[in-house]
């Protein structure tokens, strides 16, 4: 059987499932949601879409790129390939309740409400 067929043949959620252990955690949380469908078979073309960004980008980028899909809960490939093209995984998050709020003249306040 040619390599190309042997591929696809052993297309199945183990081995998804273990190639992602190998890469880190944060990619095995985006994998197991993928295959967390009715149809399964329906995750592969994106399980394989993260595997092809493991070879183009390598395991480290990727498993970052992942843990920032992990932080803000959209753990799809889509959001791990985008993170990626941005760059946004290498910045520090800023927490929005963390921030301190503004003081300027022309803000009224709670106070100017009531």
């Amino acid at each position: 059987m040619p390599p190309s067929h042997r591929a696809y043949a052993e297309r199945c959620p183990e081995n998804y499932l273990t190639w992602a252990q190998g890469i880190g955690p944060n990619v095995l949380r985006v994998i197991q949601r993928l295959l967390d469908v009715r149809v399964q078979a329906m995750a592969f073309p994106a399980c394989d879409s993260l595997r092809k960004l493991v070879s183009t980008h390598g395991a480290d980028e990727v498993e970052a790129a992942a843990k920032r899909a992990v932080e803000i809960n959209s753990l799809t490939a889509k959001t791990v390939r985008s993170l990626l093209a941005s760059g946004r995984h290498r910045r520090a998050r800023i927490d929005q309740a963390e921030s301190t709020p503004i003081d300027h003249a022309n803000i009224r306040g709670s106070s100017y409400y009531q």
